[in-house]
């Protein structure tokens, strides 16, 4: 190879390396300020939460709580601490209030789901309200007493009861 065709071969490889440099400093500035856009609308939202209980007749009775929790792992206990955004009451009850924008704001979501899940097993509260920061919106959110799995395990052991009844009754009858 002559000195021609090492010095275009080495003209390519430092622009393909620049190149990809460039690209991937592109992705990763982008990412955070997507990321620290996310973030700054968040907490402008936040800020205008109170104003959005206040208009549906909810009095805040404190922001940021925090509740403590033990969890035991092979017998050893734990701590967790959860971080509320926020107490409200209306006609008497007590809720806890968790403020959320973009996808985060829907409780089928499944990061938001688990965490109102938690704050309605340890805060001292009647019911946990997700407001849709975006949206405008209120949610109280119920998690049954009883899971919905052994609801349905009660309905298929019934049907295999009832099936069987109406088996003898085929045979004895028949």
């Amino acid at each position: 190879m002559n000195l021609t065709a090492w010095l275009l071969v080495a003209v390519l490889l430092s622009a393909a390396v620049g190149l990809t440099w460039h690209v991937t400093r592109h992705r990763v500035t982008r990412g955070r300020r997507r990321s620290l856009t996310a973030a700054a609308h968040g907490r402008a939202m936040e800020a205008l939460a109170p104003a959005m209980l206040e208009r549906r007749g909810f009095e805040i009775i404190a922001e940021q709580v925090d509740c403590r929790y033990e969890f035991l792992v092979e017998g050893e206990p734990h701590e967790a601490t959860l971080r509320a955004d926020m107490i409200a009451t209306r006609g008497g009850k007590r809720y806890v209030v968790e403020i959320k924008t973009g996808k985060a704001g829907k409780a089928t979501h499944r990061g938001t789901r688990r965490q109102l899940l938690e704050y309605a097993l340890y805060y001292d509260v009647d019911a946990v309200l997700l407001l849709d920061a975006d949206r405008d919106a209120i949610f109280e959110v119920e998690f049954p007493a009883e899971p919905i799995r052994d609801s349905r395990m009660k309905f298929v052991a019934g049907l295999c009861v009832g099936a069987a009844v109406m088996g003898a009754l085929w045979i004895l009858l028949g």
